[in-house]
């Protein structure tokens, strides 16, 4: 597991942020990953701090950032 860096921000937040490349972890809850491509919803809750890191993940992965309410009505596997 390598903390997550935020793009040319260079955050690491603080070790709060963990990915193994297509998992993301936020504050040790599995949070997003990516399958065929696509960012998959795990956990079925938002905050801002996660949506930073969810943004930071999708910026790593070459994916599109997400807003809250592209997040909310996304389906949580």
């Amino acid at each position: 597991m390598t903390k997550l860096s935020a793009g040319n921000i260079q955050k690491d937040f603080y070790g709060k942020a963990k990915t193994n490349g297509t998992q993301l972890y936020s504050y040790n809850t599995l949070v997003a990953s990516i399958s065929d491509g696509k960012l998959v919803r795990h956990w079925d809750g938002w905050s801002a701090t996660t949506q930073k890191h969810i943004n930071a993940f999708c910026d790593v992965n070459g994916l599109p950032r997400i807003i809250k309410k592209d997040w909310i009505k996304m389906e949580v596997i």
